[in-house]
């Protein structure tokens, strides 16, 4: 089933427990197949702001931090002030690449080993400190060059103001020493700035490997709760085959099923259905989209209508199209059906031109083996021969010939619904029966069974 029908899934992470229970009682689905749940749900772990991102405790962070790095903090600091003391003259590119093999050496082993972090990922963390040095050392040059700018500015103007030479040179003189001074300024300025920069590295990139691996338990933890909401959606055309018109949709689809059936089908009420689907305390609910829920009933709706008429060549039926849910509830698909009623005509030739033979599925699943069953007899020659008229023909067969029990009112419904579709409501539905065989058959009395009903 789509994820398309769910929505709202980080909602779960700020409900209660009530919400979890819930969905640790629905079925899960994963590649198509419904799977017992190893564990029960848990997203203790998981924290989420009110847009649904991943957050992490601040105090987890500071601690984290305070383990891992500690005094080395302070170290840190002063690697950047050893590297601006040293008698060096470096470009800024020599400058940035200093600076990022020393800080990444301690910040990025460490975390590399609390974390234990991919290459890509540590590659990254030394990218954005990188960054970081070149944003920093890049706006205080130009901050530099701005005040150069004005500094010679103001040279110009003083020196066109003298004609002396003695005092252009004092002028000259001082415009030196103040570029000098602004050289200074900006160099202590900007070993400042790094020197913060650096002591918030530790705590920043921790907290940055803390959501990331929040996250990663969050989407995991909503792939858990996709896979026990498609448990429960795929319930849903059985439903639908059993109980749905046009008129169903996600806000009344609690009115349409038996409260007895949709528990024994979900495994959940339909009052917790309700608390998935319109929230309550503490859980805003709409886990369900509603738009596309919608259109997915009326598209089941339309291909029922296509697929209908059984007595057409059809290669496939509407059962193609309801997943299996419990063991007696999965179909027998239609070429195994076709196959056991080839196998029982090579068995009694002219079995179905025999108006008073009678045939009977005594665990029905889906009706495919009794629609299958009357189409043979309604296309037979010897029924036509008896029962010229269409109609007549297959009132006899399906009021006299055809019979069967079906375990369960859901699959009840399913049966009958396909077999008499869109035919005739004078047709009688006597022959057909809620029971279950089973208990009959363990004991050896199916035929007691038979006679009671149909006796």
């Amino acid at each position: 089933m789509s994820n398309l029908l769910f929505d709202n899934i980080s909602g779960i992470f700020q409900a209660s427990q009530t919400v979890l229970d819930i969905l640790n009682e629905l079925p899960v689905e994963k590649e198509g197949k419904l799977q017992t749940p190893s564990d029960l749900l848990d997203f203790s772990d998981v924290t989420v702001d009110d847009e649904g991102n991943a957050v992490v405790d601040h105090e987890i962070v500071v601690n984290q931090q305070m383990r891992l790095f500690g005094e080395k903090v302070y170290g840190l600091s002063q690697s950047v002030t050893d590297l601006f003391t040293k008698d060096e003259d470096r470009t800024q590119k020599q400058l940035v690449n200093d600076l990022s093999k020393t800080v990444s050496s301690v910040i990025v082993e460490d975390l590399k080993g609390e974390y234990n972090l991919k290459t890509r990922e540590t590659e990254q963390i030394k990218k954005q400190i990188t960054a970081t040095f070149e944003n920093e050392i890049r706006k205080n040059d130009i901050e530099r060059k701005i005040s150069e700018a004005h500094i010679r500015e103001e040279l110009q103007q003083q020196v066109k103001a003298v004609v002396d030479k003695e005092q252009k040179d004092k002028i000259q003189e001082d415009f030196d020493k103040r570029l000098e001074e602004n050289n200074l300024i900006h160099k202590e300025k900007l070993e400042q700035t790094l020197k913060k920069e650096v002591e918030k590295m530790p705590e920043k990139f921790i907290e940055q490997v803390e959501i990331k691996r929040v996250e990663q338990l969050k989407q995991s933890a909503q792939d858990e709760i996709r896979d026990h909401l498609r448990g429960f959606a795929r319930t849903i055309p059985s439903f639908i085959m059993a109980y749905g018109n046009k008129s169903l949709t996600l806000d009344n689809f609690d009115t349409f099923v038996p409260e007895h059936v949709f528990f024994e089908v979900t495994g959940i009420t339909i009052d917790q259905f309700r608390y998935l689907r319109d929230g309550g305390q503490d859980f805003a609910g709409h886990l369900f989209d509603r738009a596309t829920f919608n259109e997915s009933i009326q598209e089941f709706l339309r291909k029922k209508e296509e697929l209908a008429d059984y007595f057409k060549d059809q290669k496939e039926d509407i059962f193609d199209y309801i997943p299996p849910q419990k063991t007696n509830q999965i179909f027998t698909p239609k070429r195994v059906v076709k196959r056991m009623v080839d196998g029982l005509e090579k068995e009694n030739p002219g079995i179905f031109d025999d108006p008073y033979k009678t045939f009977i599925d005594l665990y029905m699943k889906s009706g495919l083996y009794i629609a299958e069953l009357v189409k043979r007899l309604y296309n037979s020659e010897g029924l036509k021969g008896v029962f010229p008229n269409s109609e007549e023909r297959l009132k006899h067969i399906l009021e006299n010939q055809v019979y069967g029990f079906a375990p369960s009112e859901i699959i009840y419904n399913i049966s009958t619904n396909f077999i008499f579709g869109n035919l005739s409501n004078d047709i009688s539905r006597k022959n057909f029966v809620l029971e279950d065989t089973i208990p009959a058959s363990k004991e050896g009395k199916i035929q007691e069974l038979v006679d009671k009903y149909f006796g």
